[in-house]
């Protein structure tokens, strides 16, 4: 069974904003149950959220099974079509010697809320980059970048992909980053919960797939 967690975590920017500001002697009338002026740069630091995603992806087969899909270029464009995307690119997909470069490009689907609609379309642009570094026996470590384009979001991944029992297990890691004042938030839940949905769906596709094999 597959492990997800999501959460959401703006603290440390809030808590390093209204320390600064409590030693400042400064006073805003529209803050007055704060007494500081804000700078642009404090706002940024205070609504500049993070949307934080993991999950446990088992499998039964083993490490090096799973991550031969992981960098097959025609599993990925089967993959990334069978949950949604269209217009599937593999843009690169290199490497040998346990290091190893893949870059695609889809675009995929969104059923955007009226709040966000002037940063997101029903259908957006992912350009993903990732660098794994492992060899055979795993186990394997991967970075993954992800730009939306237009969008103003930061996506990064980190996942190991390791031995467990008589199968493997893959542990994913993913935080959405905004730092736009106000909808910011909302901007990066939102991503954040579309993200969590494609993690699950690709998970189940590919576990579908090995159950076939």
């Amino acid at each position: 069974m597959a492990y997800l967690f999501r959460g959401v975590d703006a603290g440390w920017y809030a808590v390093r904003t209204l320390r600064y500001l409590s030693s400042s002697g400064a006073t805003f009338p529209g803050c007055a149950c704060l007494g500081f002026l804000p700078t642009l740069k404090d706002w940024v630091f205070f609504w500049r959220i993070t949307s934080k995603i993991k999950a446990l992806h088992p499998y039964n087969e083993n490490v090096d099974t799973v991550f031969g899909l992981f960098h097959d270029p025609d599993f990925m464009k089967d993959k990334y079509a069978g949950v949604g995307a269209r217009n599937v690119e593999i843009l690169e997909c290199a490497g040998s010697e346990g290091h190893y470069r893949i870059k695609t490009r889809r675009e995929v689907p969104a059923d955007v809320p009226a709040l966000l609609k002037k940063f997101l379309n029903p259908w957006n642009t992912l350009v993903q980059s990732e660098q794994w570094e492992g060899k055979a026996g795993g186990p394997y470590h991967c970075k993954v970048n992800v730009e939306i384009s237009g969008v103003p979001v930061s996506i990064e991944t980190e996942m190991e992909l390791r031995t467990q029992g008589d199968g493997c297990v893959n542990d994913v890691r993913l935080e959405v980053k905004c730092g736009i004042p106000l909808v910011g938030g909302k901007l990066a839940n939102f991503v954040g919960g579309d993200a969590e949905k494609a993690v699950q769906a690709e998970y189940e596709f590919i576990r579908n797939h090995l159950a076939k094999a």
